[in-house]
């Protein structure tokens, strides 16, 4: 007893270094895979020792100055291990800087350091220069994939420096990507500004430019798989192509508030209202998503029931109980008059007015005095006359007389 205690006293620790493998892993297992870094360096070596204390690591706090990585303190041979490296960047993220190069090109170990990756809100932590984020120590083969860069902006606390330098199709293509790993959650991610930790996530998805950032609006809202499916021409989609946008937003409705941009700064009023006119076209629930100044403008509304009448179920409720312009798109298709203000159906006089043979859909009431009835029958002529009586501001009863006559003969 006296003899041990003197080895203790006179050499302290030393002792560790006559410890065996066995005894380490049962301190490790006690302690913690940390404990390892206070017993002989040896053991760093040591593979076997390296994987079980990797295994029982138990903690870290890559915020504290104190910290270091665990590979960071592991020799070369140990730090180009496949399984050992996959290990510890699974544990932390941080590990990865410390990855030996002849692995920094192998994709699956990135995206698992990727997937371990922290976000961080605290600025002071970060090194502007040279940030600890596992995609800044890739090779530069993998530093350039649009789909793992998605996927490190979106773990990013960052983004805008991966994205610096990028060019518009390449930042799409990088978008796309994010948008994936936001799933379902696209929205409630990338615009809700109430819940403090999805900062970060805000600011990755403002990392973009205001032209790209506009177009992800627009496929976060259809589906990212909906929006491959197209195989639109991206550069053509950027450069604001026409034809790729009428097939972007006649397909995707939802969409076409995305390229306001592009209707208010691009073109004239004139040429942009034959893009919208062509969108309508194609499908009328493109009405409902165009900026509100051409939905304000009765001439263009009535406009876009010349082009397709089925988007009267779009319009204000000022211009569904608007007679003549739902006239002119029952007109058109009778069908669209289902789509009138109710109280319109409920009279349901319009279609019997529509049914008049070469009356004009801009007609004056004194017109249907001169209007062709004859293929109507007595019931029909019936309501073309009330149509007339109700709507008149004629007060001769000698006038009304004879409208009476004429229009019930």
């Amino acid at each position: 007893m006296i003899f041990v205690f003197k080895i203790t006293l006179t050499f302290g620790e030393g002792w560790a270094k006559y410890m065996n493998k066995s005894e380490l892993m049962d301190i490790i297992s006690s302690r913690g895979g940390e404990a390892l870094f206070h017993y002989p360096k040896k053991f760093l070596e040591d593979r076997e020792i390296v994987i079980y204390a990797l295994k029982k690591l138990r903690f870290f706090n890559e915020q504290s100055y104190s910290y270091k990585p665990f590979l960071s303190l592991m020799p070369k041979d140990i730090r180009k291990d496949r399984e050992i490296v996959n290990l510890a960047v699974s544990f932390a993220a941080s590990n990865y800087k410390y990855v030996h190069k002849d692995l920094k090109d192998d994709e699956d170990i990135l995206l698992k350091a990727i997937k371990t990756q922290r976000r961080y809100i605290d600025d002071t932590y970060w090194d502007e220069t040279y940030p600890e984020e596992p995609i800044f120590h890739a090779s530069l083969r993998l530093q350039k994939d649009e789909k793992i860069l998605g996927k490190a902006i979106y773990k990013s606390s960052r983004p805008s420096l991966l994205l610096k330098g990028i060019d518009d199709k390449k930042q799409l293509k990088i978008g796309m990507s994010y948008i994936k790993c936001l799933g379902s959650n696209y929205f409630s991610f990338g615009r809700n500004t109430h819940v403090p930790y999805e900062v970060p996530l805000i600011d990755a998805f403002n990392a973009f430019n205001d032209k790209i950032r506009s177009i992800l609006e627009g496929i976060g809202q259809i589906g990212i798989e909906q929006f491959e499916s197209l195989e639109l021409n991206l550069k053509k989609l950027i450069q604001n192509d026409k034809e790729t946008i009428i097939r972007f937003c006649s397909n995707f409705p939802e969409a076409t508030h995305t390229f306001q941009y592009y209707f208010k700064k691009k073109n004239s009023v004139e040429e942009t209202s034959d893009v919208l006119l062509s969108l309508i076209t194609i499908n009328p629930k493109c009405y409902k998503y165009i900026p509100l100044f051409y939905r304000k403008d009765e001439n263009f509304v009535m406009r876009c029931i010349e082009s397709n009448p089925m988007c009267l179920q779009y319009l204000a409720p000022k211009y569904k109980k608007d007679e003549f312009m739902v006239l002119k798109a029952i007109k058109l298709n009778p069908e669209s008059f289902k789509f009138a203000k109710k109280s319109i159906q409920e009279e349901n006089l319009l279609p019997t007015i529509a049914s008049i043979p070469n009356l004009k859909s801009n007609f004056v009431l004194n017109d249907l005095l001169d209007a062709d009835l004859s293929s109507l029958g007595s019931v029909e002529k019936i309501k073309v006359y009330e149509f007339f009586r109700n709507r008149t501001d004629e007060k001769d009863i000698f006038i009304l007389a004879k409208a009476k006559k004429r229009l019930l003969l």
